[in-house]
């Protein structure tokens, strides 16, 4: 049941939408799957200003729902100033009969409004190329494109955004709000492009409080929020609170819900970090690791298993 529920769902997308759901990875860690001009704003834990970001991650969706999800990478990013930064990312993603790699280049510039108040601007570039494993596919229709005898498709797309920070210092409150496009223009390489890439709407914000003043034991609640719309697709929006205890140990706990080809795929999940860099008190270095579960929850609960995901990121 569990297997052909997911290719009936990959294969129902494939057919009315000559597209696929990649990346499909519901992640919050993954800052450019949200909005490139995001920043990172939990830096503002660390007493160095970093110049290079290094991230990898790996997430097992739907774990036990056979050829569900699966998505590796790593991205990097360089300060090349107080302003602007840039950099790149490689990764992996699976669903089913569908293999997608993914490499894409990213800029971010910040105009600062005032000494407290920044607008972000940026965009990336990406290149997937996709191609399809009919041997995992138990399901034949003899008019389905994605058993057809056909090339790997490739595809180029750029991505949009924009953010607003707002660190309040006399407060000790950041804000942020933003808001991105996923591959708003894209052009397709293949002379039968079976997969092409899916515009999304995200739309996002996030509320930090620090507990002392000058961020100085670092302990801190978050409030926050992501939206997500695949077009004519998917839906899903991300309710999380967050809690982190003297820049030593963090806990995010979170509710999703939304909707995908007419599927219920509502979850829970919670998100526990280790700022590594600050337990051991490097000076100029840090390591972040982020381990998260996810209990999905639906008419059919034994249609769709848990999720795990691993994030490590440093900052150097």
């Amino acid at each position: 049941m569990k297997g052909k529920l997911v290719l009936l769902f990959l294969f129902g997308i494939a057919n009315l939408m000559q597209a696929q759901l990649i990346p499909v990875s519901y992640n919050l860690n993954n800052r450019e799957l949200i909005n490139v001009a995001l920043p990172n704003t939990e830096k503002i834990k660390y007493p160095f200003n970093s110049s290079n970001e290094l991230m990898l991650m790996h997430r097992s969706q739907w774990t036990g729902l056979d050829q569900g999800p699966r998505w590796s990478g790593l991205s990097y990013s360089y300060m090349i100033d107080d302003n602007a930064r840039a950099g790149g990312s490689f990764y992996h993603e699976s669903f089913g009969a569908v293999r997608t790699f993914f490499v894409s280049g990213h800029y971010a510039y910040g105009i600062n409004l005032s000494k407290e108040h920044q607008l972000i601007g940026g965009a990336n570039i990406r290149y997937n190329l996709n191609q399809i494993n009919t041997s995992k596919s138990s399901i034949r229709n003899p008019g389905d494109p994605l058993l057809a005898d056909n090339p790997s498709s490739s595809h180029l797309s750029f991505t949009p955004g924009i953010c607003y920070i707002a660190v309040l210092t006399a407060s000790d409150i950041v804000i942020s709000l933003g808001a991105s496009f996923h591959n708003a223009v894209g052009t397709s390489f293949s002379k039968v492009p079976t997969l092409t890439s899916v515009q999304a709407l995200v739309v996002h914000g996030s509320f930090i409080r620090f507990l002392s003043r000058g961020y100085k034991d670092l302990s801190s609640f978050e409030m926050g929020f992501v939206h997500r719309r695949y077009s004519s697709i998917s839906d899903d929006t991300h309710l999380y609170g967050k809690y982190s205890w003297k820049g030593r140990l963090s806990a995010r706990p979170g509710f999703r819900f939304g909707t995908t080809e007419g599927i219920r795929l509502h979850a829970l999940h919670l998100d526990i970090g280790v700022p590594i860099g600050n337990l051991v008190k490097w000076k100029n270095k840090s390591i972040d690791i982020n381990y998260v579960f996810e209990l999905p929850f639906a008419a059919n609960p034994g249609a769709i298993g848990t999720t795990h995901e691993v994030s490590i990121i440093a900052l150097f």
